[in-house]
């Protein structure tokens, strides 16, 4: 008897951190078990665990509490309750006084708004913020945003999520399945009521018959509309657009216009085994598409052209035109014809020419 009662005395001294100073309390465990190893008190849980500190309902198969360093191993199923958001992962280092988890092996944050997945992360309970995740996964359910990362790296009073190396956002159309995809080692997305992300260094835009590159891109989710910045080039069907500032407008993830500002620049190939190519320089350029087709351009300010005659019987020559405004219209993606608005001159050169062509 006496035996038993040094047991049970000594399991009490044990547990006196769980219930005291940590601040987290046992609720529920199959079997208690104290010991101590290489002069550290241990507490040992096993079957049906469960703790509680504060909001915080953890669960767990089996569970060690560390007096001397104050901190608890989760293990097998872990699974933490803070209100609305939810923690999962098959370990966690766990340090009460902090409220500071160290999350190991498939790794789920999630909330009504959004959810994180990651091979490991650091989560605090008091900023709701999660640092150093590796191999980061994140959907943003309101927006039917995906992004995904080498890192990533979560603040909560901005709701921002930040990522980097590999990084790759993907949002897809609810009713068209288009969906667009923006490249980029550094990514920041702001999983606010008014959605953004921010893409830098080496970026990389595609959605269908789009492909732009920029090293700077701002993406408005709820606008649709991508801002490239730094040497922006964007290709769509055989047309090239460049300029200073590009900007990318969608409908329902489908491109509908790209506009080119200052020093603008728009090239369409014409037949590559000629090297041919439709030129057009201007201050500003607007790129309008139907049905993922070129359907007509818009050339603004000191518009400059140089562009190939063809017609049914074939090539026809090439013809030079400037003026304040050039419109290009095309069909079936191929142009057609071209009006020519405000101080208009041009000159028109036959497919047989051979001398020297102007081109201002």
């Amino acid at each position: 008897m006496r035996s038993y009662l040094y047991t049970f005395m000594i399991l009490l001294i044990y547990l006196i951190p769980i219930y005291g100073g940590s601040g987290i309390s046992l609720v529920h465990a199959d079997i208690t078990i104290g010991r101590i190893d290489s002069g550290q008190q241990m507490t040992i849980f096993t079957g049906n665990v469960h703790f509680r500190q504060d909001t915080l309902e953890i669960f767990c198969d089996s569970a060690v509490y560390y007096d001397k360093d104050k901190y608890a191993d989760f293990d097998g199923h872990v699974l933490v309750l803070d209100g609305l958001r939810l923690l999962r992962a098959d370990k966690i280092k766990y340090y009460p006084s902090e409220k500071t988890a160290y999350c190991y092996d498939n790794v789920q944050i999630v909330t009504a708004q959004d959810s994180i997945y990651a091979e490991s992360l650091i989560y605090n309970f008091n900023t709701k913020n999660a640092n150093a995740a590796i191999n980061f996964y994140v959907y943003h359910s309101k927006e039917n945003v995906k992004i995904t990362a080498d890192k990533g790296s979560y603040i909560d009073n901005k709701r921002l999520f930040w990522v980097q190396t590999n990084s790759c956002l993907i949002r897809t159309d609810s009713t068209s399945n288009d969906t667009l995809w923006i490249y980029s080692q550094k990514l920041a997305y702001f999983a606010t009521d008014s959605a953004k992300a921010v893409a830098s260094d080496s970026v990389t835009i595609i959605q269908k018959e789009l492909t732009a590159t920029a090293d700077s891109a701002i993406y408005i989710v709820d606008e649709e509309i991508i801002w490239l910045r730094q040497e922006p080039i964007a290709w769509y069907d055989k047309n090239k657009l460049s300029g200073k500032i590009l900007k990318v407008v969608m409908d329902s993830m489908e491109v509908q216009k790209i506009f080119s500002y200052e020093d603008a620049k728009a090239v369409e190939l014409v037949d590559s085994t000629k090297n041919k190519y439709n030129k057009l320089d201007a201050k500003n350029i607007e790129l309008q598409i139907m049905n993922n087709k070129p359907k007509r351009i818009i050339a603004s300010g000191n518009a400059v052209s140089q562009y190939y005659l063809i017609n049914e019987e074939g090539d026809q020559g090439m013809n030079n035109a400037s003026a304040d405004t050039l419109l290009l219209f095309f069909t079936e993606g191929e142009m057609d014809s071209l009006m020519v608005i405000g101080g208009s001159e041009g000159v028109y050169y036959p497919e047989n020419y051979r001398g020297e062509i102007q081109i201002e």
